[in-house]
This record gives structure tokens, C-alpha cells and sequence, in this order.
């Protein structure tokens, strides 16, 4: 049973998943999900494509920068960081990402900030 860990996640195929040696990829995750999908697809005549982000990206960065950096400077949009303190919490940090029960992203803070 490949991919199993992928199953039970909330979002299947986000992640690649350990099984025993091998390792199962986002491709296996994603090929596993289309052939679980042939059948409403082709009842619903729907054609799957793949989406590439980094095509997107690449031909609207500089407007995204434009409209969205102002808006993160001023607080109107705001992220959100889950910080560990202390390289002693690498491990635990690292197996709450695999379990995604980090919000936005994991950062291991191991010394004071320069800048700050």
C-alpha cells in the first residue's frame, strides 16, 4: 500500500510520503488521484492539464510586487510564520511540517536576529 500516508492527509499529493525504502513522489500522489478521477472526467467531457506555477509567475512578478509589497508593508495583508526557538527543536519541527500542523512557514529560529 504505497502512498498511504498521502490518503490521509487533507490535501493528497502535497507531500512525498516514506514508505518503508522507497519514496513515494508527488507524481506517483497525482497519477494515483487522475485515475481515481477518469471516470467523472469523462462522463463530464473535462480535460486535466498541468499547471506549472512558475509560468505564471514568471509573466506577472513584477506586477504581483507592484500591487502586493504596499499592501504587506502597510499590515493590510499579513502572513503567518510558525517559529521554533533553538536548534535543539529542528526534529520536532520537522515532523510537524510532515504532519502539517504548521501554519505558513516553519522556520527554526538557532540566534538572535541580526537586523532587529
Amino acid at each position: 500500500m504505497r502512498c498511504a500516508a498521502l490518503r490521509r492527509k487533507r490535501q493528497p499529493g502535497i507531500m512525498a510520503a516514506m514508505n518503508g525504502r522507497r519514496l513515494c513522489s508527488i507524481a506517483h500522489a497525482r497519477a494515483a488521484l487522475m485515475k481515481r478521477g477518469e471516470s467523472v472526467f469523462g462522463e463530464r467531457n473535462v480535460t486535466v492539464r498541468d499547471l506549472f506555477v512558475g509560468d505564471y509567475v514568471v509573466s506577472h512578478h513584477e506586477v504581483f510586487l507592484a500591487e502586493v509589497a504596499p499592501l504587506v508593508a502597510s499590515g493590510q495583508i499579513k502572513y503567518r510564520e510558525d517559529i521554533r526557538y533553538g536548534i535543539e527543536t529542528v526534529p520536532a519541527a520537522f515532523a510537524e511540517m510532515l504532519r502539517a500542523e504548521n501554519v505558513g512557514k516553519m522556520l527554526v529560529q538557532v540566534s538572535d536576529d541580526p537586523t532587529g
